[in-house]
């Protein structure tokens, strides 16, 4: 393994974690953040947990999907609270947002740096691991001495269903 692939931090999917796992890891990012380990905070936030099977968006879901996942698992959460819970989340730097014309925005888990692949077509956000990218910053080093101290690359185009219509 090279330095930089050492370097790079590792997405939370990267290992597996029991549902107390996931309810505990939430209950400490909302305490590091200075926030209640509310009942509303931690539901929203173990949708994001690894092995929660947040669909066809990978891990990004919209405010509308968020609200109907806690539906279907019991969890009856007014939409304003919803909102209210996912805009805080995001001002804190514990969610991180993906933005796109047309396309409600989504939320996802923040962890330094995540790269994302957004489509323009139907609005899935797939997260890009940051090992894919590390060839990339060698070469960035190597070619013009830079060091990048922040990294997040957004790159939009079509999933492989919607360039295939």
């Amino acid at each position: 393994m090279s330095n930089a692939e050492e370097r790079l931090p590792r997405h939370p999917a990267a290992s597996q974690r029991s549902e107390s796992q996931d309810v505990a890891a939430a209950a400490d990012l909302l305490r590091g953040h200075g926030l209640r380990s509310t009942a509303q905070r931690l539901a929203i936030l173990q949708l994001f947990q690894p092995g929660q099977g947040t669909g066809a968006s990978a891990d990004h879901l919209t405010a509308a999907e968020i609200h109907d996942r806690l539906s279907d698992l019991g969890n009856h959460i007014d939409r304003s609270t919803i909102y209210r819970t996912i805009t805080k989340l995001a001002n804190l730097g514990v969610l991180n947002t993906v933005a796109q014309r047309d396309q409600p925005v989504s939320y996802g888990l923040a962890a330094h740096g995540q790269h994302h692949a957004v489509c323009t077509g139907c609005g899935t956000v797939r997260t890009i691991p940051p090992s894919r990218l590390v060839s990339a910053l060698v070469a960035l080093r190597e070619s013009s001495g830079f060091r990048s101290s922040e990294l997040r690359i957004s790159v939009h185009g079509l999933c492989d269903d919607c360039s295939s219509r």
